[in-house]
């Protein structure tokens, strides 16, 4: 999670390596959803048609809440089990719920008194981001965490995309993710960002009063040009503009893109059931005396970390994301366990407790299920490289997947 006092800068650099390239069956509507007027919506309230977001929430008893217990991040569902989400947000998060289900959001909720929350939110129990993303604290000058910012979570429990959770607004739902075409990044495009952050000001996550928002807010932008992009950013990061980032209007309205603690929300073309998640939102500039937020503003390319996503999924059904996972050149994976934390264990973990010894999965001895015999551990930093046998099939929106 960083913190800068002038200047948010979260940027990618992808590693282009060989791994499975899935394609999706787009839907029908998508190329006709963009004909109409080009316009910026100033901040209007979500009340539909957001199915697919999510927050990430601390616990309560987290060690480090007292400096961030008004931390927020957005991210979205794009399978049963796993949300995306920008890297720094979660690279120094020990523990944190995913809430899905509710449009609204108060940095005094928790299990305890909110019913969304305590009936429907997940525990985090793992999460990758690729491996050139590298952070190296509270640094403005350095630029090596600015790489790759993007991140996949998997939660102890998957999203149920039939049932309405008691407390909750709405019944979650996936967003197909782009990996397919960069067309849809052409400048010109208008696209819509979504989040629970503030709308104009940047305050950092220590010293900030609490100014996020109750409800989701929206707002629909215009993709740009990278050589208009650049013009208002330092030539250090035109190779990264130029290769990796989506780029977007700064039109000078509050609430007119993004601002602070929105990140990890995405960057989304088309609406209701068409939509798809193009871009993490990843950076903005901070004026220094006020701490306005304006742009351009930057969003990690989805279609740049095809890939990585793609792999992170069906790492358990695809030989070539099985073996890019058990060389673990191309990421880092880190296994969260709840098993000794105040709010108890996680759902994955009660279940491996509740298993007989003699059940036909495990093998090695009774503490070791089939899906880790290939576990490559560091216990000095709490990563495990992991190769599964697990056949199980994953629902997700781009399941239509084949390799090619």
């Amino acid at each position: 999670m960083i913190r800068i006092s002038c200047i948010l800068l979260f940027f990618v650099y992808i590693l282009d390596v060989e791994a499975l390239e899935l394609t999706t069956q787009f839907p029908q509507e998508v190329e006709k959803i963009l004909n109409g007027t080009r316009r910026i919506i100033n901040g209007e309230e979500v009340t539909n048609d957001r199915p697919y977001m999510v927050y990430l929430k601390l616990p309560r008893s987290n060690k480090k809440q007292p400096n961030y217990r008004t931390w927020l991040c957005s991210g979205v569902i794009i399978h049963e089990e796993y949300i995306m989400t920008s890297a720094a947000c979660i690279e120094d998060a020990e523990h944190f719920y995913v809430v899905s289900g509710t449009y609204k959001y108060s940095d005094d909720d928790d299990r305890y008194n909110n019913p969304c929350i305590k009936n429907g939110a997940k525990k985090a129990i793992w999460k990758c981001i690729p491996k050139n993303y590298v952070f190296d604290g509270h640094e403005n000058d350095n630029i090596r965490w600015m790489n790759n910012d993007i991140a996949v979570v998997k939660v102890d429990e998957g999203f149920d995309f039939t049932r309405l959770i008691k407390g909750c607004d709405f019944i979650p739902k996936p967003i197909s993710y782009n990996n397919q075409s960069q067309i849809l990044e052409n400048p010109g495009s208008v696209v819509s960002v979504a989040g629970w952050g503030t709308t104009s000001k940047y305050n950092d996550w220590v010293n900030r009063r609490k100014e996020n928002q109750q409800n989701l807010l929206e707002a629909h932008v215009e993709i740009i040009s990278k050589n208009k992009c650049k013009r208002r950013w330092g030539s250090r990061y035109h190779n990264i503009i130029d290769n990796y980032m989506i780029c977007t209007k700064d039109v000078g309205q509050t609430m007119s893109e993004i601002c602070n603690n929105d990140h990890g929300g995405p960057l989304v073309y088309g609406t209701g059931v068409n939509s798809i998640v193009i871009g993490v939102i990843s950076a903005c500039l901070v004026k220094e005396r006020t701490n306005k937020c304006y742009g351009p503003f930057l969003f990690t390319s989805v279609y740049k970390n095809r890939q990585f996503i793609s792999c992170v999924i069906y790492k358990d059904v695809e030989p070539k994301c099985r073996r890019q996972f058990r060389s673990g050149v191309t990421h880092v994976e880190k296994v969260i366990s709840w098993k000794n934390h105040d709010d108890g264990p996680a759902k994955n973990e009660l279940e491996m407790v509740k298993k007989p010894e003699t059940d036909p999965e495990i093998v090695h001895g009774a503490d070791e299920p089939v899906d880790a015999i290939d576990d490559k551990v560091f216990p000095g930093s709490g990563f495990i490289l992991r190769t599964t046998n697990d056949t199980k099939v994953p629902r997700a929106l781009n399941e239509t997947a084949k390799t090619v």
